[in-house]
């Protein structure tokens, strides 16, 4: 087998496809949305309301001190309600807040404006009161009562501290949402190898390249380059993700690098990747025993419908992360890394379940790309003919 050839089969499909008009589309269309999301909570953080009126109802509050929060606030005390509407009736505030009498005994304040309050400010608002009902408190004081029941979680066999939030969020979330998109992904490959092996039978471009290639090179080539280009949309979308998050991250006003489960996406990025090949394998398999590409696109379709098909059995997971039929999910290679990843993310998954699905994971795509080897060679002499079953039995034991 000639390793520089395979990489040259496999640069040609990746550089015609790569350069394909829904292969960019789909690629940095995800990361412009993922970096959207994250910018757009801090752009809409500041509300342009910024002169308020002040109605305190129970006689009991300062007027809040704007030089104490986060916004560029302007307040002025009216002495009943009235006034304060009619001040935004003659544009002289954007909104007012009116402190109830029974403010003390559980009533909530009530906001009048053109529209609702975001969320940012919001907790500016929460603030303002704060600072109103002790006004001569420190402003360490205040935040701290801002953040009275913040929790910390910390493993008692790692010494790993979380802390509740967006970070804790990020630890359990990441591994399950790199398996949904792997499986994800999983659909592009599948989509794309089946049809373009078929495309090449029709168009008799086997035999022109089998003069100077083996099977095993051409189809290996094309199952690598195809992977290469889904690894590049990967890519991509990761480092979209990355700087969404990295956005809101700063937004939320963390600092340092959020702490993510590491060693789970390293199990899961080494699952996938066998697991992208056995997939790509079987695409390009059933490419060579369907009689057109229509057939092609039918079957690749089913192939794509059992990779993301563990994705439904997220409650069955949840219910017995670490029971029988989880193990046995994890160890069968076609479900290995998203079984994996999501069993990761709920419970501490044994090391030699993880090693054991990889090498599995390895065998299966070692005896797919002999057996498409194989059927690719067969077809190659049956020009516009299905191989059938007999036929295909007689390619693998062929010597």
């Amino acid at each position: 087998m000639n390793v520089a050839k395979i990489w040259l089969i496999a640069w040609s499909t990746y550089r015609n496809q790569v350069r394909s008009t829904l292969f960019l589309i789909m690629t940095f269309a995800l990361p412009v949305l993922a970096i959207a999301a994250g910018a757009i909570p801090i752009l809409m953080g500041r509300s342009p309301e910024a002169r308020l009126g002040w109605v305190d109802q129970t006689q009991q509050l300062a007027l809040p001190d704007p030089e104490r929060v986060d916004l560029d606030l302007t307040w002025q005390a009216y002495p009943t309600e009235d006034a304060a509407a009619q001040a935004l009736a003659t544009g002289e505030v954007d909104a007012y807040l009116v402190i109830p009498a029974g403010y003390f005994q559980g009533a909530s304040p009530i906001y009048y404006g053109e529209r609702a309050p975001n969320q940012f400010f919001a907790d500016t608002l929460r603030q303002e009161i704060r600072v109103a009902l002790a006004p001569d408190a420190p402003d360490w004081w205040h935040d701290r009562l801002a953040q009275a029941a913040v929790w910390e979680y910390q493993d008692l066999e790692t010494g790993r501290t979380l802390h509740q939030g967006i970070e804790l969020l990020l630890w359990y979330v990441t591994p399950a949402a790199v398996g949904i998109l792997y499986a994800f992904m999983l659909m592009t490959t599948i989509n794309h190898m089946g049809p373009v092996i078929s495309r090449e039978k029709e168009d008799r471009a086997m035999e022109m390249v089998l003069t100077s290639l083996r099977p095993v090179e051409l189809v290996g080539g094309k199952i690598l380059g195809l992977t290469l280009l889904t690894l590049t949309q990967a890519a991509i979308w990761g480092l979209g993700a990355a700087i969404g998050i990295g956005i809101f991250w700063i937004g939320e006003g963390q600092t340092g690098i959020p702490s993510l489960p590491w060693g789970s996406l390293a199990w899961g990025g080494a699952l996938a990747v066998l697991g992208y090949l056995l997939y790509g394998a079987l695409g390009a398999g059933l490419g060579i025993l369907a009689g057109d590409r229509e057939q092609a696109n039918q079957l690749a379709g089913l192939l794509a419908f059992v990779g993301i098909s563990p994705v439904w059995m997220v409650g069955l997971l949840f219910s017995r992360p670490d029971g029988p039929i989880a193990i046995a999910l994890t160890l069968f290679p076609l479900f290995a890394p998203i079984i994996a990843l999501m069993r990761m993310t709920i419970t501490d998954v044994p090391t030699w379940q993880l090693w054991a699905a990889l090498g599995l994971l390895g065998l299966s795509l070692l005896l797919a790309l002999f057996m498409v080897a194989r059927f690719f060679r067969a077809a190659a002499l049956l020009y516009g003919q299905r191989l059938t079953p007999r036929q295909m039995w007689r390619a693998l034991s062929a010597s």
